[in-house]
């Protein structure tokens, strides 16, 4: 018996070996498991699953509007900051965010979830993953265990190096300088904008009405556990508005309107604030002094909302 373990820790070790040497040399910033087919997702969760999640009730998640729009240090003025903590990533989608918060809800207790949203959130969904291997991984999978079941040494290789400028500046699109909660404020100052973003229309062509099933299933799945949804559409920049824009997204948010109150949801619209060209660092993305801005109309808004309805209440 003894000599099968001996022999066994030197196949595992030699076997082993050349991969945590390889994975060794991509440091400090190893790529996340490829869990999805989405590098942003991927890197959000593994962030998200190195936190502690001991205390949390209010979850942030959603596509960058969530991850770059809403500013953490506005949120936690507001709300306990030992309760938050946001898992978003770029791409993500109404119907993703279903998904996965019907996974993670059977293994946590919410008060609250928070979205940032915006007209490309209600598009087909990208990113594919498996929900049930996504909850296991962020309570606490090995990351080792997910490397080694995903694995592709070319994704890997690139990623990490991709990683080295992400996670080190906040000065570009691609920033995943996660911060204390897992947002990723983009930089107010020398930002490298690429005009064909910041020229960018808007088109609600790319809005897929058959997703507004997904938010309708979304508002009724919440308010059946008890959990409240602060929803914030986010502003756009002004030229970036098409001469039909206002009547399309007034439709839009019609529709987001009836079936969030329908459940006893929060919505909050935030796309006619007057927002300054230099508070965005494209037609969409707010700067982290824009992202404050308009967390702290949203989260103000939220509570006088709130208050009033408490005051009201006979």
């Amino acid at each position: 018996m003894n000599r099968f373990i001996i022999n066994a820790s030197i196949f595992f070790s030699l076997t082993a070996l050349p991969f945590v040497i390889y994975y060794a040399t991509l440091l400090p910033y190893p790529a996340a498991p490829w869990i999805s087919n989405s590098y942003s997702f991927n890197e959000a969760s593994q962030y998200f699953k190195k936190r502690d999640k001991t205390q949390l009730s209010n979850l942030a998640i959603g596509s960058s509007m969530t991850l770059n729009n809403l500013n953490s240090r506005a949120v936690t003025k507001h709300l306990d900051r030992h309760t938050y903590l946001n898992i978003s990533a770029w791409g993500l989608t109404i119907a993703d965010v279903y998904i996965l918060l019907k996974g993670f809800l059977q293994e946590h207790n919410l008060k609250k979830v928070l979205i940032v949203s915006n007209y490309m959130d209600f598009a087909p969904q990208r990113i594919q993953y498996d929900p049930q291997k996504w909850i296991g991984y962020i309570q606490g999978g090995l990351n080792l265990y997910y490397q080694l079941k995903y694995l592709d040494l070319k994704k890997v290789k690139k990623y990490s190096l991709a990683n080295r400028a992400n996670y080190t500046s906040n000065a570009m699109y691609s920033s995943l300088q996660f911060d204390t909660y897992g947002g990723v404020p983009l930089a107010t100052e020398n930002f490298t904008i690429i005009p064909q973003r910041w020229k960018k229309k808007a088109s609600l062509d790319s809005i897929d009405t058959l997703t507004y099933n997904y938010l309708d299933s979304l508002s009724t799945f919440l308010a059946s556990k008890g959990v409240h949804l602060i929803f914030m559409q986010s502003p756009l920049r002004e030229a970036s508005k098409g001469p039909d824009y206002s009547v399309r997204m007034v439709k839009h948010i019609s529709v987001l309107e009836n079936i969030l109150r329908s459940s006893g949801h929060t919505f909050i619209d935030g796309s006619t604030l007057e927002m300054h060209d230099s508070l965005f660092v494209d037609y969409s993305h707010l700067n982290e002094k824009g992202a404050s801005i308009f967390t702290l109309f949203c989260m103000e808004s939220y509570f006088s909302q709130k208050n009033k309805i408490n005051f009201q209440a006979p």
